[in-house]
């Protein structure tokens, strides 16, 4: 017998193909939520990469970030958005257990769903929310959001949330109340997998723009080209160069170079949010058109890579505080109680 209250199943899939941007933000808005939601509501994150999750949740909790317990989809295997990992998501997230009354999933994710696909997941759960998967704007869903300030998508079956009061930002950011000192003059963070290796091609960057750069290189959870990093290190004696892995409070570190080398995402929106000079790399064509129509929605100071090589300059803004996504999604889902 089930429980009166709310119980909310947070999504995310993170490895060395997907990258961990969908489930540290799965994570990171399960806290968020977390510290608003009222006594009698239950939330969880699910994902495919329970030691990632625990990595992350270990960094966040030397913060005294709160998070919520997560748990493994073991069904669920180490590829991208196929449509065999689509059936496999749905068959394991149906069959978790139910704990309470009203059981809410919200699932950041790329997958195609059919309408099929929709009324299996809403025979198990009361609401369904997809976090950045424009392909759900054709079906009828409780809700999309996209947790952004620049998208601009519209649909004639379901809630688009977005905008700057959407804009999840990594809370680790509410830590990071003073500028650290600069010792460096570029910091390269490619994202947690890192997959098409942009590290070595912005490290290589570097040696072009000064060869004598003091440069401070972070690397992922998931990155895996750490040895190929280290021989090309080994071709730049003339300049300084730090490499160690990154932690719940990496953006810390990236902060304390002048100018921050990061792919486009979370991480180089954050440093933009805290008055960082940034220069954007692009993983592949759709990743860079989605810089591109984030440097188009509204004035930005940061600049992409081939500008950057042109010869054009980021600029650093004044700090913005972090948007209140959590209460503005506990809002949202109450109105769905």
């Amino acid at each position: 017998m089930t429980q009166k209250g709310v119980r909310i199943l947070f999504h995310g899939e993170g490895d060395s193909i997907r990258g961990t941007g969908h489930l540290v933000r799965a994570l990171g808005m399960a806290s968020d939520l977390s510290r608003v939601a009222p006594q009698g509501w239950r939330v969880e994150v699910w994902t495919n990469n329970q030691v990632l999750a625990d990595r992350i949740a270990k960094d966040w909790s030397d913060l005294s970030i709160p998070l919520a317990p997560h748990y493994e989809l073991k069904s669920i295997s180490d590829q991208l958005w196929t449509e065999g990992q689509k059936s496999r998501f749905i068959e394991s997230v149906c069959a978790v257990p139910r704990a309470l009354a009203t059981e809410i999933l919200i699932s950041d994710n790329k997958y195609t769903f059919t309408e099929a696909d929709i009324e299996k997941l809403y025979s198990r759960f009361q609401c369904l929310l997809f976090v950045d998967n424009i392909s759900a704007l054709s079906l009828e869903l409780d809700g999309v959001l996209f947790p952004n300030d620049y998208a601009h998508f519209e649909s004639k079956t379901t809630p688009v949330l977005t905008g700057p009061s959407w804009h999840w930002m990594n809370p680790s950011l509410d830590f990071l109340r003073q500028m650290p000192i600069q010792n460096y003059d570029f910091s390269i963070f490619m994202g947690g997998a890192d997959p098409t290796n942009l590290t070595a091609v912005a490290l290589e960057d570097v040696f072009v723009k000064k060869r004598n750069a003091r440069v401070l290189i972070l690397t992922g959870p998931a990155f895996r080209h750490s040895q190929q990093i280290l021989e090309k290190v080994a071709n730049y004696p003339e300049m300084k160069i730090d490499l160690m892995p990154s932690s719940g409070f990496f953006l810390k570190n990236l902060c304390q170079a002048e100018t921050c080398l990061v792919a486009f995402g979370l991480s180089s929106i954050e440093l933009e949010q805290v008055g960082k000079k940034v220069v954007l790399y692009a993983h592949h064509e759709e990743h860079l058109g989605d810089a591109q129509r984030y440097l188009l929605a509204q004035p930005r100071p940061s600049i992409l890579r081939d500008q950057w090589l042109q010869g054009g300059d980021p600029k650093a803004s004044p700090r913005q505080p972090r948007p209140p996504v959590g209460q503005m999604l506990f809002e949202f889902l109450e109105q769905k109680t």
